[in-house]
Order: structure tokens, then C-alpha cells, then sequence
């Protein structure tokens, strides 16, 4: 990937949050035709990524599942609610690193 792409698909994301906060304010304005054809232009532009964009986007995703994962299994044994065996167990099988 080059930086070229990531420009590319960063100024894509900036027109995908300018039409949905467009579609949200024509909707909250009461303008029914406007917030329709901007929820369609929404619904283009969101067809329109690129596969390596929605991969990229797909593995943050994952990433941040994985995070609140060993934070929720942490929190937990802080408390006391699970002991430190579960957690370590927790954390080979689901091949999760250091906190």
C-alpha cells in the first residue's frame, strides 16, 4: 500500500462522515427528500471502499475486540471474580499477548 492510497481512502472516509452528518441534519430538519438522497449518496460512497481500506478497517476492528477482550478478562481478576489460572488459560487459548 502506498501513500497515495492512504491519502485516497482517508479523504473517501472524510466525504463518507460529511454525507452521513448531512443526512442526519437534513433528516433532524424535517427535509425528508434531502436526507434520502443524501443517505443514498452515503450508501455509494460506503459500496465505494477500497478492499484494502475495508481490510485495514476490518483488522482495527479486530484489534480493538482483542483490547476490550484482555481489558474485560484484567478487570476481572482484579476484582477477584476470576482467579489468575482462568486468565492465563483465557489468554493461550484465545492467543492473546500481554496486557
Amino acid at each position: 500500500m502506498n501513500s497515495l492510497d492512504l491519502i485516497r481512502d482517508m479523504q473517501h472516509e472524510q466525504r463518507i462522515r460529511r454525507l452521513g452528518r448531512a443526512c442526519a441534519s437534513a433528516h433532524a430538519g424535517g427535509d425528508h427528500d434531502a436526507a434520502m438522497t443524501h443517505w443514498e449518496q452515503l450508501r455509494e460512497a460506503i459500496a465505494e471502499r477500497s478492499p484494502s481500506q475495508v481490510a485495514r478497517m476490518e483488522a482495527r476492528m479486530a484489534q480493538r475486540a482483542r483490547r476490550q477482550i484482555k481489558s474485560a478478562l484484567m478487570l476481572a481478576f482484579l476484582h477477584g471474580w476470576l482467579p489468575a489460572f482462568a486468565v492465563t488459560a483465557a489468554f493461550q487459548v484465545l492467543s492473546l499477548r500481554s496486557v
